[in-house]
């Protein structure tokens, strides 16, 4: 059963930074679609300011700007900011193997009591599950692979 086709469920989910990136690169592709649920309402995302301020960060950077446009890029971060719900996580622990920056995905769950984190990061995606939290591919999330 696909998380969509849960009646009255909106699961809760935290977006990797690399998903919104894929979104702005490629409108057809899994990571677009889990951006579009968040968008329409399907979805609950969940962020924190840590996350916010890394998004900024990246869509600054000149291999960001070379590929997607300053008006994608402005609509993009400005529907992340609109439909997300912004949690202040108190857990600061080291979680993710590898790489410490990768952590604040997890705390931003925990916080959230969310239960996914969508990720194409491979340090997440190898972890699998923290503390009931699903590291998942879009593409895994998006067909209900997991």
């Amino acid at each position: 059963m696909h998380w969509y086709t849960k009646p009255g469920l909106k699961p809760k989910i935290v977006m990797d930074t690399n998903i919104l990136v894929s979104a702005g690169l490629g409108k057809l592709g899994f990571s677009f679609k889990v951006f579009e649920s968040v968008s329409g309402g399907l979805l609950h995302n969940f962020s924190s300011r840590e996350i916010l301020d890394e998004l900024h960060d990246v869509f600054g950077r000149s291999e960001i700007t070379s590929r997607i446009n300053q008006k994608d890029r402005t609509f993009l971060l400005g529907v992340y900011e609109q439909k997300s719900i912004f949690v202040e996580p108190a857990l600061k622990l080291r979680i993710v193997p590898g790489d410490a920056d990768d952590d604040k995905f997890i705390h931003c769950a925990l916080a959230a009591k969310a239960g996914y984190v969508v990720s194409g990061d491979q340090h997440l995606l190898k972890l699998k599950n923290y503390q009931g939290v699903r590291m998942v591919s879009p593409k895994d999330f998006i067909q209900g692979l997991f």
